[in-house]
């Protein structure tokens, strides 16, 4: 009945709806004092049939709220989309990045750019790689006029090899002595006589010396002709004719002007045939640290280019004993279109790495840019410097590995003499003087070279 309390609600409110309790008051109202409050006495919890506690104060209970309905989340019909858009521009901009060489190192942007070091210009497609630092001496070996073979059987070749080329490059004054040999017959039937040039060049000046003189050999022996060509200033070049006694014609120097610019060409930007024989092709003379370290990084770090062998102990025909090291320029692919793998062309790229044209400093080689070179060098064992080389240049390749036989090259033969004067022989710059260019036969056999 109403107003009487309910079952197990003891002075309790009228239950509420589906007999649970109401959320008002007993009659008689609200109880006064702090004993009364919402919800249930602590720790104690409704539920249906429970009998309210005796003597416990009414706390009426606030019915269950509904649970909350569930929400549309607008970040995910605004957010996902956003986040798809900013990740597919974001994808298209490093894309993009990418497609304009954003992620390529500084020495593959050189490649196609047409700059001085561009190795597309010599007619490679192989970017330079990191510069590494390469020392002048050899760990292991002990430079001495009587070299350890068992100190060399330990060493480094390419290490070896590397070493050599950075004395020789930091030297400020070169000299070259050298006989070439256009055909294996030549070489065969005349060394170690033939065409004879004599060059010095002075690195910081540019000021050098040529002279050029036929030498014969015969039973061993060495003759040099009668006729001296010597490149002078002013583009003018004396010539020495010796005396023809049976003529009656006497011993003269002639000073004319040089018609075949030979002389006046001579270290002089862009003349590659004027200036062959300025160096042995491999290694020219007055260059820095620095220079050396990036063109040896270059040709160093080219797969299978350098085929460098282990120096052994050679004792001369002069007694003396030097250290031979043989050496090949092996063509490899240059990743450009050509049937030919590609051989001097990676020095040119490589030299290139030190800022300076190889026409123009220059570093000139006489053979194809498809073509390799084979040298068997002679070092002198205290200064580790190339005293003799001999070297030819090889056959050119093709990218299969066959030799290919279409492409006429000349295969050239070349005996060097090195020296490292400190200045130019003044008596070497002008008419009169020495009338000879002062070859020697060299202290080994003719080698044996295979040009292929």
């Amino acid at each position: 009945m109403a107003g009487q309390p309910g079952p197990g609600y003891p002075g309790g409110g009228v239950p509420g709806p589906h007999g649970r309790p109401g959320h008002y008051p007993p009659p008689g109202g609200r109880p006064s004092g702090p004993q009364w409050h919402a919800g249930p006495p602590p720790g104690a919890q409704w539920h249906a049939g429970a009998q309210w506690p005796a003597g416990a104060p009414f706390q009426p209970v606030s019915p269950q709220a509904p649970p909350p309905r569930k929400r549309r989340r607008l970040w995910l019909k605004l957010g996902l989309p956003l986040v798809l858009v900013v990740v597919l521009v974001g994808g298209f901009v490093v894309f993009l990045y990418g497609e304009a060489g954003g992620f390529r190192s500084a020495q593959e942007k050189d490649l196609n750019s047409g700059s001085a070091t561009d190795p597309l210009e010599y007619g490679v497609n192989i970017a330079a790689g990191d510069t590494h630092q390469y020392a002048t001496d050899v760990p292991g070996y002990t430079p001495g006029a009587t070299p350890d073979a068992g100190q060399l059987a330990g060493v480094d070749p390419r290490q070896f090899y590397f070493a050599v080329l950075k004395r020789q490059g930091m030297v400020k004054v070169s000299e070259v002595i050298h006989a070439s040999y256009l055909t294996e017959d030549l070489f065969r039937s005349t060394w170690p006589g033939g065409l004879v040039e004599h060059s010095v060049v002075d690195w910081q000046t540019r000021k050098f010396i040529k002279e050029t003189q036929e030498v014969s050999s015969a039973d061993g022996k060495l003759q040099h002709s009668e006729t001296l060509r010597r490149c002078i200033e002013g583009n003018q070049e004396a010539q020495y004719t010796a005396a023809d006694p049976a003529f009656g014609f006497p011993a003269k120097w002639e000073t004319e002007p040089e018609d075949s610019h030979s002389c006046s060409r001579r270290m002089q930007p862009t003349w590659d045939v004027e200036n062959v024989g300025t160096s042995d092709g491999v290694m020219p003379g007055g260059l820095t640290a620095d220079e050396l370290d990036r063109y040896l990084s270059y040709v160093d770090h080219v797969p299978g280019l350098l085929d460098v062998r282990k120096p052994t102990v050679f004792t001369g025909t002069d007694g003396k004993q030097y250290l031979r090291l043989d050496v090949r320029i092996v063509p490899q692919d240059g990743k450009v279109e050509d049937q030919d793998r590609q051989g001097v062309a990676f020095l040119n790229a490589g030299f290139a790495q030190t800022g300076k044209k190889p026409s123009d400093y220059p570093l000139i080689v006489g053979a194809g840019t498809n073509q390799g070179r084979h040298f068997q060098y002679y070092l002198d064992p205290q200064t580790l410097l190339p005293a003799y080389s001999a070297a030819v240049d090889t056959q050119p390749v093709k990218l299969d590995g066959t030799t290919d036989t279409g492409e006429d090259q000349n295969l050239v033969r070349t005996l060097y003499e090195y020296k490292y004067p400190h200045q130019l022989d003044p008596a070497r710059t002008h008419s009169g003087g020495p009338t000879d260019v002062g070859y020697t036969a060299p202290p080994f056999p003719r080698p044996d070279l295979p040009d292929r």
